[in-house]
C-alpha cells in the first residue's frame, strides 16, 4: 500500500467511529466493504423516515456490490417490500423473504442485507410499511437504492 492509501485508510477509520450509536457509514477503500446503518423512525412532525444517526434523511442510498445495509426499526414493527425479487440482489439470513419481496421486522430489530457481487446495477425502489400506524415511510416516494 502506498503512503497515501495508508493515510486515507486511517482517516476513514477515524471518521467511521465518529458516531458510537447504531448509525455509521464507512467508505470503501480499494474494494473494502462498506456498511450503511440507517433507522426507520418517526420524525418530530409525525412523518416516518429513513434516517441516519444525525437525523439526516436517507431515503436514497447509493450502494455498491458487496456493501452491507442494516435497517433498524425504531418505534414500530415494519414490513419491507422490494419492487424486485431480492434473491437477485441480496444475501440474507435463512428463513427470510419467503415470497422473494417482503420481510417483516419487529420494533428495535434489524434487517441486514448484503448486496451480491452480481446484483443488477440501477435503481431499486422499496417500500417500508409502518404496521402500528398503517402507513408507509416517506423518503423519495418511495425510498430507493441506487446500485452502482
Amino acid at each position: 500500500m502506498t503512503t497515501n492509501k495508508i493515510i486515507l485508510f486511517f482517516a476513514l477509520a477515524v471518521f467511521s467511529f465518529e458516531t458510537l450509536g447504531f448509525v455509521f457509514h464507512a467508505e470503501s477503500v480499494d474494494g473494502m466493504l462498506r456498511t450503511f446503518n440507517v433507522k426507520i423512525e418517526k420524525s418530530e412532525d409525525g412523518t416516518w423516515r429513513v434516517r441516519d444517526n444525525e437525523g439526516r434523511n436517507k431515503g436514497t442510498l447509493s450502494v455498491a456490490r458487496g456493501d452491507v445495509i442494516n435497517w433498524q426499526a425504531k418505534g414500530s414493527d415494519l414490513v419491507f417490500i422490494f419492487s424486485e425479487d431480492v434473491n437477485n440482489y441480496f444475501e440474507y439470513e435463512e428463513n427470510m423473504f419467503a415470497d422473494g419481496r417482503t420481510q417483516k421486522i419487529s420494533n428495535n430489530k434489524k434487517l441486514r442485507l448484503t448486496l451480491k457481487d452480481d446484483a443488477p446495477q440501477g435503481l431499486l425502489p422499496y417500500e417500508v410499511y409502518v404496521t402500528s400506524e398503517s402507513k408507509s415511510v416517506v423518503g423519495n416516494s418511495p425510498p430507493r437504492l441506487i446500485i452502482y
